[in-house]
Formats: C-alpha cells, sequence, structure tokens
C-alpha cells in the first residue's frame, strides 16, 4: 500500500467547521479519524469524520455535541493507494494558448466558488490535474461520453474550470474569460 497523502492540505477551515483537501482517485482514507489512527502522539478524545468529495475530502469533528465542530488539534492521517491499483497518472506540464472555452463546453470540475482556492498557480496546478486524472464531473460529463482531456480552461481569479477535449487552434471558442492551456508530453 503506498501512502501520499498527509492531511491536511489546506489547513483554512470553512464556515460550518468542516476543512477540505486535495485528493486524487483511487486513494483511500479513513472516514473515521481518532487517537488509534491519526499522526503522532497526541492522546486526546477527539474524533473526526472524513467524507470523499468530488475533488477531495472533507473532514469535520464529530465529538462536538452538535456545536460547531472546531478544532485546534494539529490533525494529520494518511490517505493510501491500495495494493494492485494502480496510480493515479502524472499530470503533463501545461501551456498557454490562448483564450476562450471550445465549444461545446467541456467537462466543469470546478465550479469556481471557492471550491479551487489558492494562488493562480495552484488553481491552475489543481484544474489541470482534475481534467487529466478525470476528476468527477460537476458538469457536462460523464467521462463515459467524452473523448479524454486534452488541455483545460480556467478563470484566473476564480478557479472556475472546465476541461477541453479538442485542441484549442482548432475548435470554435467563446466566453473569453477563460485562459486556454493544453497539455504538454509527459
Amino acid at each position: 500500500m503506498r501512502c501520499d497523502y498527509d492531511w491536511p492540505q489546506s489547513p483554512d477551515m470553512n464556515v460550518d467547521g468542516t476543512r477540505q483537501a486535495m485528493v486524487k482517485n483511487g486513494y483511500q482514507c479513513p472516514t473515521r479519524v481518532d487517537k488509534t489512527n491519526w499522526e503522532g502522539t497526541a492522546t486526546y478524545g477527539d474524533w473526526f469524520t472524513v467524507t470523499r468529495t468530488a475533488n477531495g475530502v472533507s473532514v469535520q469533528r464529530s465529538d462536538s455535541g452538535g456545536q460547531i465542530p472546531v478544532w485546534g488539534l494539529d490533525l494529520k492521517f494518511k490517505c493510501c493507494l491500495p495494493d494492485g491499483s494502480t496510480e493515479a497518472p502524472t499530470t503533463p506540464s501545461s501551456q498557454k494558448v490562448g483564450t476562450g472555452l471550445c465549444q461545446p463546453l467541456g467537462i466543469r470540475v470546478y465550479n469556481g466558488n471557492g471550491d479551487n482556492d489558492g494562488t493562480t498557480q495552484q488553481r491552475t496546478d489543481r484544474c489541470a490535474s482534475a481534467c487529466f486524472s478525470k476528476e468527477p464531473a460537476l458538469a457536462y460529463g460523464p467521462w463515459s461520453t467524452r473523448a479524454d482531456a486534452v488541455g483545460f480552461g480556467m478563470v484566473e481569479s476564480t478557479g472556475r474550470c472546465y476541461c477541453q477535449h479538442e485542441v484549442w487552434a482548432s475548435c470554435t471558442t467563446l466566453h473569453s474569460q477563460y485562459t486556454a492551456y493544453e497539455f504538454g508530453q509527459l
């Protein structure tokens, strides 16, 4: 078993007391985390529920008795790729090729409503990874009805991201607020 993800990768807590982290498809995280399986030596009675989301995991403290579940514990746990599983593919580099989205629209993997935050580079990297790794479609899916992504388009200020299933130079484009990228070679 290969364990790559040492959660959390995003320390910011949402208003509802949850925290999110990106975890690639194929990796499995525990559904309950407590002193028996978290990293470190803390012996508190806290326990946490881990839920898989479209692009990773959401973690919430679950022993708070209905109160807004906040915590100060530096919570860390492992998410692992099971034995015999194929490792999630390495995302190739991508290059800017222009502006606009190919028509018809490709699969949307980020809404840009806080689900792809961080710096422009972090948002771009997550968008590239989500399209290349065929992360779950939020709209215009499913993947089984589409060709593999050859690139993606993203609004740099929000992280809203669509996968591109056609070469940008030979498609009809709309929505010029999107920066278009195409994958290079691995």
